[in-house]
């Protein structure tokens, strides 16, 4: 009984340990802050254009929304530019060439012409 019972005990912490890897890999792979690069630093999406064009900082967040698709966010957007240098940020025309998250999403969204259905 007492090697069944470590045996559980086994399973249960490699599971705790795959969530918390997977947790730690979405949080690592989505920045909520802008990086340490000054340029993109300086240029990063403002308040005042978050509320305007009802930016949530990840996608996930804004599965309610009227608006929303499955897999939308700003990686996948027509609107968003890629930074060549630092490809977790790009530029959006929505807020004015601003700085925003790859895995972002807003209201503004527009599915790329080849994903249109």
């Amino acid at each position: 009984m007492e090697r069944r019972h470590l045996f559980k005990s086994f399973v249960t912490g490699l599971g705790f340990l795959w969530v918390f890897k997977i947790q730690a890999r979405l949080a690592s792979s989505c920045p909520q802050a802008p990086p340490s690069n000054e340029r993109i630093r300086r240029r990063f999406i403002t308040e005042a254009h978050k509320k305007r064009v009802g930016f949530v900082a990840h996608w996930e967040e804004a599965r309610g929304h009227e608006k929303f698709t499955e897999g939308a966010n700003c990686a996948n957007c027509a609107f968003y530019r890629p930074d060549r240098k630092e490809p977790t940020f790009g530029r959006c025309i929505r807020t004015a060439m601003l700085f925003v998250p790859s895995c972002a999403w807003c209201d503004q969204y527009g599915p790329l012409p080849s994903e249109k259905t």
